[in-house]
């Protein structure tokens, strides 16, 4: 009888998961794009090409500086998926089922903890990175 209830609680947990798992990061189709560096994989729409290629370009700088103040090294290759297709400025991490990050780009609210920075795609970066 145990056994049942158990194998019905999985079930269960499975079929509220399944939906939160499935989320999708665009709201729309969208062509995908790549470009990498040393450390990163970033996955991009069109319309976020220029963060993209900033990334690219910085990424590695801001992996060293956190590498440096946490005193560790970072050997693994993580992808970072990008988009505009949220209203907010946010990001996440995540390590299931694989360890990546995701960026939401978006004008940036004057109410916002990220309006007091210049360089807020860079903050966002870093935040999401440590």
């Amino acid at each position: 009888m145990e056994s049942l209830v158990k194998k019905q609680f999985v079930l269960l947990l499975m079929f509220f998961a399944l939906p939160i798992l499935s989320a999708d990061l665009y709201s729309k189709n969208h062509q995908l794009y790549e470009i990498k560096s040393k450390h990163f994989i970033f996955i991009y729409p069109e319309d976020c090409k220029t963060e993209a290629f900033y990334l690219v370009q910085n990424a590695e700088e801001i992996l060293q500086e956190v590498c440096s103040l946490l005193n560790t090294t970072f050997t693994d290759t993580l992808p970072v998926a990008l988009t505009k297709d949220h209203q907010s400025l946010n990001g996440g991490f995540t390590p299931f089922p694989s360890n990546r990050i995701y960026l939401y780009l978006a004008p940036i609210s004057p109410d916002s903890g990220f309006a007091v920075y210049n360089d807020s795609l860079r903050k966002l970066f870093l935040h999401e990175l440590t």
